[in-house]
């Protein structure tokens, strides 16, 4: 039988995110100041900065990223003519189970409702 048709929903628990590298710097600096009785005092200052680093090649500013996280696929399901023939629907799982890596048991296959 050959497929015509076909519509899938893919349930995916996470969505993907990117890990950018930040430089972090922290300052800390220790003065002594003169107060006016001859007498000193100590200030201490502290700076810290976050910067999102870059790579600069040609005038270009590409950011520099730590990971990218991908999306995890938890389910597929699948409408297709044919999908209650058992040929079919065992080509279909295992398509969807070498693409998205999936154990048999989280694909459904049905047959789709035909439309005039």
């Amino acid at each position: 039988m050959e497929l015509e048709k076909l519509r899938y929903i893919l349930h995916i628990l996470k969505q993907a995110k990117l890990y950018l590298c930040i430089m972090k710097t922290y300052l800390k600096r220790i003065l002594k100041k003169r107060i006016h009785k001859g007498g000193t005092r100590k200030v201490v200052e502290t700076e810290t900065k976050k910067e999102i680093v870059y790579d600069e090649k040609s005038g270009t500013k590409t950011i520099i990223t730590q990971s990218i996280v991908s999306p995890k696929i938890e389910g597929a399901i699948i409408t297709a003519e044919g999908g209650n023939n058992t040929n079919t629907k065992a080509n279909i799982i295992q398509a969807v189970e070498a693409v998205t890596g999936l154990p048999t048991h989280k694909i459904q296959v049905f047959e789709m409702e035909k439309t005039n």
